[in-house]
């Protein structure tokens, strides 16, 4: 690429393709310095700076364009680093990526200051590629946000920030805006024109999770469950007591052997019914369980308990679960208001 010698240069011609002083990057005061003495940043840069080279050489310019913006950020605080800058520059400018090629020109003009070799030729070059430039005038419904072009940022997009200039051709632009759905259009464009871009973003939904009335339902319904079971199974046990007293206490036998048995079989079923109700509200309280915890990563603590549809607060959905038992057996209310 660019020469540390003179070289004569034209913007219709090969590519400067020699050393990128990597050597004088490492402060090499002469040629006869031991490389030893080179940092491992000097010695990659060297590396790759020649592969670079060589991509570039057999026309494979997006490698190339990865190993020169790896030199440029090994050369870090070297007062030559802004000759990569025009390593760089070539290789955006062999993919036709003529806006960034003019970028990277103006930076190695800039940075190189009066040591920057051929400056009228650069600048030569700059102009030639400016009149294969075409502009886009973009326009959103927000009032800012990031433009990418082709799937790159090319940086903010306001009021002031709207014209962009492309090279022609066919180009995807698409802003991106905190709070909005990104959007994107199709434009084609003219060299030395002008093409107008108008997009509209999509509002997202403000709406930030589930309503916290869902969890401290199932949340609930879970506990009444577990309790209820509990009390179940609190029964079962009891009556199982009294079963096994009977059972094996004689004097607990009445007379009548018949109704003895009647009474000790009503007794065995009555336990069964009472340890299978606590089994299943055992598991649906566990399954209640589960599912709050679910909700618990779903529900939207910040916002209100309830909101209608203008984001007023509406009544309450209050549901309790009530256990019950009595002379004819057990079970649960369901009592609610809205």
């Amino acid at each position: 690429m660019r020469n540390t010698q003179h070289t004569k240069c034209r913007a219709d011609t090969a590519p400067w393709l020699a050393g990128i002083l990597v050597a004088a990057v490492a402060c090499v005061a002469s040629p006869g310095r031991l490389r030893a003495q080179d940092s491992p940043e000097t010695l990659e840069a060297r590396e790759r700076n020649a592969s670079g080279e060589a991509f570039f050489e057999g026309e494979n310019y997006e490698s190339a364009l990865v190993e020169f913006e790896r030199v440029y950020e090994l050369l870090d605080g070297s007062t030559s680093r802004y000759i990569v800058l025009f390593n760089i520059g070539q290789c955006h400018e062999r993919l036709f990526r003529y806006d960034r090629a003019i970028e990277y020109y103006e930076r190695y003009l800039v940075d190189g200051g009066p040591g920057a070799e051929d400056r009228a030729t650069v600048d030569a070059t700059i102009r030639a590629l400016e009149s294969l430039l075409g502009t886009v005038d973009v326009t959103a419904n927000v009032p800012s946000g990031e433009l990418w072009i082709d799937n790159r940022d090319v940086g903010l997009f306001d009021a002031e920030h709207h014209e962009f200039h492309v090279p022609s051709g066919g180009h995807t632009i698409e802003i991106r805006a905190e709070g909005f759905v990104p959007a994107q259009v199709e434009v084609h464009v003219l060299a030395r024109a002008r093409t107008s871009a108008a997009l509209t973003l999509g509002e997202l939904s403000d709406y930030q999770g589930l309503e916290p009335w869902l969890f401290w339902t199932s949340a609930g319904v879970g506990a009444a469950a577990l309790i209820v079971g509990t009390v179940f199974g609190a029964i079962a046990f009891t009556q199982n007591s009294d079963a096994n007293a009977l059972c094996m206490n004689p004097e607990c036998r009445p007379a009548s052997s018949a109704a003895w048995e009647y009474n000790t079989l009503a007794l065995v079923a009555s336990i069964r019914s009472n340890v299978l109700v606590a089994d299943v509200l055992y598991g649906v309280g566990g399954l209640f369980a589960v599912a709050a915890l679910t909700l618990a990563f779903l529900t939207d603590w910040d916002g209100p308990t309830e909101r209608g549809p203008s984001g007023e607060e509406t009544s309450s959905v209050v549901l309790l679960f009530i256990p019950t038992a009595g002379p004819a057996g057990a079970g649960i209310t369901l009592w609610g208001s809205f």
